[in-house]
């Protein structure tokens, strides 16, 4: 009589709880959503102290963040429409110093670098204008690729500038 009490015991246990994991399964199943809701965040999400105590704020010079700057500068660049892929060689936001980059590399006493070869063209953005110092132009990206590698030894890494997509 025991052991039938026992059996009986298991399973109204065993089927109460596998009832129970399909409710829980079915439940889930139901409420389990592919996406989330945030809610709206109208809270600042940093300040910069008035009093600093001494501490510099980095990266506060930079054009895009400060609403106020103006680009004074009146260089006129055009990008030479028949350039189709240059090696950059630096880029920068000062032209001065690119003119400067570029007079440096043609007038060094060991230059192996010739006028017509090197070319400024610009990217001109709504926060800033870059500068390209660029080397070269070929007919495709995977001939200057080619060139870069073999023959570049003056630059780190090999950056290919589709320079028709800088207008």
């Amino acid at each position: 009589m025991q052991i039938k009490n026992y059996i009986l015991k298991n399973k109204f246990f065993s089927i109460f709880f596998i009832i129970f994991l399909i409710t829980i399964l079915i439940i889930y199943s139901l409420n389990n959503d592919d996406y989330f809701i945030l809610s709206e965040n109208n809270n600042p999400f940093f300040i910069i102290p008035e009093n600093k105590e001494g501490i510099t704020i980095i990266n506060q010079d930079k054009k895009s963040l400060h609403l106020s700057y103006e680009n004074t500068s009146n260089i006129n660049i055009l990008n030479d429409l028949n350039i189709l892929y240059s090696i950059q060689l630096t880029t920068n936001s000062d032209y001065f110093y690119i003119k400067e980059k570029m007079n440096e590399l043609i007038n060094s006493k060991d230059s192996i670098f010739d006028s017509k070869d090197l070319y400024i063209s610009a990217f001109i953005s709504n926060s800033s204008t870059e500068y390209f110092l660029l080397y070269k132009n070929f007919e495709s990206r995977n001939i200057a690729q080619d060139f870069c590698e073999k023959y570049t030894y003056f630059v780190d890494k090999c950056l290919i500038v589709n320079v028709q997509n800088l207008q």
